[in-house]
């Protein structure tokens, strides 16, 4: 005998399915938005259409967003970047070797890099004492403009040589690299669009970075994989900081009962690039 069916189980089942879909979809498109920030930290810091967050206090208390923000002048937060790519971590001090770079290719991360100014404050929300950071202090980056995004680095002999590890994910010398036959650890460079004579002279030997490349130009490099002669064309699509100061905030915040923490920096503080403790990326601008 045909056993009957129970429009309202179905109908039950139904909508339990659609519900999973659109939890789904949301998730996937949270996932895409970390993915496009080349390293996705406690929060997103981008909507889905790749523009700066700009929250109200009640959507952060809802979303449990403790962290970093800079306060807007339509009362708007919007956070800093946390977990830039290439940053190494917490730190007592300034290292020529510590540095952060990204690439524009997914997303437009350098308008997404929130400005600190006299109006538009540092500002932090925790839930818990717990949450917050025991040190506060501010690592300086100095921006070393454009480079393509592998290390390169000069051997005894002063070769220049492509070092095949940890390219910046999503650019240009990553996808690159992935198209070479073989997993070589380093490539010696022959000529540099077309000119055999290198400039080893623009070799930071502490990042391992080749510096003083034109913003998005194509460069060829020419090496010897084996015998066999290769040409890769990068582009220069990835800016990169370098740590330069260190500064300790003695007095790290001002209280308020509006449920925030105003950051206090230095009065004299330098325009320029700054990560706040290990929190997160922002500019600071002094107009």
């Amino acid at each position: 005998m045909e056993q009957r069916k129970n429009p309202k189980k179905n109908s039950f089942f139904i909508d339990k399915k659609l519900k999973y879909e659109k939890v789904t979809i949301v998730l996937l498109i949270g996932i895409m938005i970390c993915a496009m920030l080349t390293g996705c930290g406690k929060s997103a810091s981008a909507t889905k259409d790749g523009n700066s967050l700009r929250l109200s206090y009640e959507d952060i208390e809802k979303d449990d967003g403790s962290g970093i923000y800079v306060l807007n002048k339509d009362k708007t937060f919007s956070p800093i970047l946390s977990d830039m790519p290439g940053y190494s971590g917490s730190t007592d001090r300034a290292s020529s070797e510590r540095y952060v770079w990204y690439t524009d290719n997914k997303t437009n991360i350098t308008s997404l890099i929130p400005t600190v100014t006299q109006g538009t404050p540092l500002v932090a929300i925790y839930d818990s004492s717990d949450d917050m950071p025991d040190e506060w202090y501010l690592e300086r980056y100095k921006n070393k403009g454009y480079t393509v995004g592998m290390h390169i680095t000069l051997g005894d002999d002063k070769s220049m040589q492509i070092l095949s590890e940890d390219p910046l994910s999503g650019s240009s010398a990553e996808n690159a690299l992935s198209q070479l036959s073989a997993d070589d650890d380093s490539y010696n460079i022959s000529a540099i669009s077309g000119s055999s004579s290198l400039p080893i002279n623009n070799v930071d030997k502490n990042m391992m970075i080749l510096l003083g490349f034109e913003k998005n130009k194509v460069y060829t490099f020419d090496f010897y994989q084996g015998t066999k002669l290769q040409k890769v064309d990068i582009y220069a699509d990835t800016r990169i900081f370098q740590s330069s100061q260190y500064i300790s905030l003695k007095e790290p915040y001002k209280k308020t009962s509006k449920g925030y923490f105003i950051i206090n920096l230095p009065l004299n503080l330098e325009d320029g690039y700054y990560y706040l403790s290990d929190l997160g990326f922002f500019r600071y601008s002094s107009n």
